[in-house]
């Protein structure tokens, strides 16, 4: 183990000592259940982050990604009466949680690569079936929260699905964009919120507003669709009436028309009848 990661560890190990002597086993507990901005939240996310670095292999570091990941959506579930800017705390640290999982897959050994991207895949995908149930519950203040980290997740499961038809490939165009050569294992994400790390912070921040910028130009699109088809119903209904109208007016001319020509043929029956009796009348003169 280096001398930068065993620093590291062991300032984790300390920060997560002091915290759980300062909050007690209750403390521990409700610093598990708490939500971004919560005070309790970074001893959560620092709990989250020792777990990671005791992991053995890269298949329970990916387990404990999804998993971090799942918990980030709930927390966006549970953030209704919350400010944006929590809201989006755990879009990010869902973003995080996801790529290092990615990462860990494309470090890992190529025989290990399928079977880590299996795993990503299905658990992203059943990330995306419920985030589409969430979509559907949430209030408008929080949808977009909820659209980015659909799309985030749907973003992951398409390179899974990538990744186990071409595994060298993904593997390969990983490393190169890490800038690691094999056999690295990435970091681990950041113990602390989005927000508290200063300048790098900036570049997830314009990256969020363009994305909510991108959701509220979806929003208006379809707002204005469904405008347009409320427009639309009325003279589509007035077109099916016009018509049903016609239709009716047709068939009414049509029975008219059957039955003069109707009458007319009774007519015509009657006029040869009489013409016959008379004709016959005239033989017996």
């Amino acid at each position: 183990m280096s001398t930068l990661l065993a620093s590291k560890l062991m300032g984790i190990l300390l920060a997560c000592a002091l915290g759980a002597a300062a909050l007690g086993v209750g403390g521990v507990a409700a610093a598990g259940q708490s939500l971004p901005g919560s005070i309790l939240y970074p001893a959560k996310l620092a709990l989250e982050a020792l777990r990671l670095e005791f992991a053995l292999s890269p298949a329970q570091r990916v387990a404990l990604a999804l998993g971090y990941a799942d918990a980030r959506i709930a927390e966006i579930g549970a953030l209704e009466e919350q400010s944006d800017d929590a809201a989006e705390t755990a879009v990010a640290r869902m973003e995080s949680h996801l790529q290092y999982a990615l990462d860990l897959a494309a470090q890992a050994p190529l025989e290990d690569v399928p079977g880590l991207l299996e795993q990503i895949m299905q658990r992203t995908q059943a990330q995306v079936q419920a985030l589409q149930q969430l979509h559907a519950q949430v209030q408008v203040r929080n949808r977009i929260q909820v659209e980015q980290a659909l799309q985030l997740c749907q973003q992951a499961n398409r390179e899974a699905a990538n990744g186990l038809q071409e595994p060298q490939v993904f593997r390969s165009r990983y490393q190169e964009r890490a800038g690691m050569p094999d056999g690295n294992v990435p970091p681990v994400p950041p113990s602390v919120e989005p927000g508290q790390d200063g300048a790098g912070t900036n570049g997830q921040q314009e990256q969020r507003q363009t994305q909510q910028q991108s959701g509220q130009q979806e929003q208006q699109q379809t707002q204005q669709q469904e405008q347009q088809q409320d427009q639309q119903e009325p003279q589509q209904q007035e077109q099916q009436q016009e018509q049903q109208e016609g239709q009716q007016e047709t068939q009414q001319q049509e029975q008219q028309q059957s039955q003069q020509s109707d009458q007319q043929q009774t007519q015509q029956q009657e006029q040869q009848q009489q013409g016959q009796q008379s004709w016959q009348q005239g033989q017996h003169r």
